[in-house]
């Protein structure tokens, strides 16, 4: 069956320009991204160990659509228990939706399809 995770990441973009360039903080972006993953990445309600990572990897990765790279100043992950999922709190929301493979691929999906 798998696990469902709401996953925020807040950040913000450093210029890769050949000079140094300002970080701003308050520049920041807050992204929300549901997620269906195995059902071994969750034990004890909560992300196995690296787990957390290697979604923020996989996220800030594909989605930086200008020049400079991300900075993540903050991840805030929450497994949905049972009960939540069943309600499928993200079919309101406007966020990325994505399935996770067990070799920790994401693949972008609609809403209905988690």
């Amino acid at each position: 069956m798998g696990a469902y995770l709401q996953l925020t990441i807040t950040d913000t973009v450093h210029p890769s320009t050949g000079g140094g360039g300002a970080l701003s903080p308050l520049a920041r972006m807050v992204r929300t991204a549901w997620c269906h993953l195995p059902a071994d990445w969750v034990v004890d309600g909560a992300l196995v160990s690296g787990r957390r990572a290697v979604l923020v990897d996989g996220l800030v990765g594909t989605r930086t659509p200008y020049r400079g790279r991300s900075v993540v100043l903050r991840v805030q992950a929450t497994v949905l228990t049972p009960a939540e999922a069943r309600s499928r709190p993200w079919l309101g929301d406007v966020a990325g939706f994505y399935r996770c493979g067990p070799d920790g691929v994401l693949r972008e999906v609609f809403p209905s399809e988690l």
